[in-house]
């Protein structure tokens, strides 16, 4: 029992990156490494996911381009009607202000 303890205070602290049990252990740690690194990278950008960010982009730019024009043509055609009415309600008012200061 006490050389087993004596074994165990007499062996060298190993970090996990550093084993006795291989002598291979930093070559496979690099092969893995290398292996996840291509599988991430096919899971994370397959072939054509690229190639539709663009169009998807313009398209939506493209959509918001056209809902602004949309949007400024309503308001042209509000802005006209309003010129019209204050212009009718203008000609309306004038001949009844020039009579009520004339009748005084």
């Amino acid at each position: 029992m006490e050389e087993n303890i004596d074994k165990r205070l007499s062996t060298p602290i190993v970090s996990p990156l550093q084993s006795d049990h291989s002598p291979n252990y930093s070559a496979r740690i690099a092969i893995s490494r290398e292996k996840a690194s291509r599988v991430s990278k096919d899971q994370a950008s397959p072939k054509g996911v690229q190639s539709l960010i663009l169009p998807a982009v313009l398209l939506i730019v493209g959509f918001q381009l056209a809902m602004v024009g949309l949007a400024a043509d309503v308001i042209a055609a509000n802005r006209k009607l309003i010129e019209d009415v204050q212009y009718r309600v203008r000609k309306l008012e004038l001949p009844a202000k020039d009579r009520s200061t004339y009748e005084n």
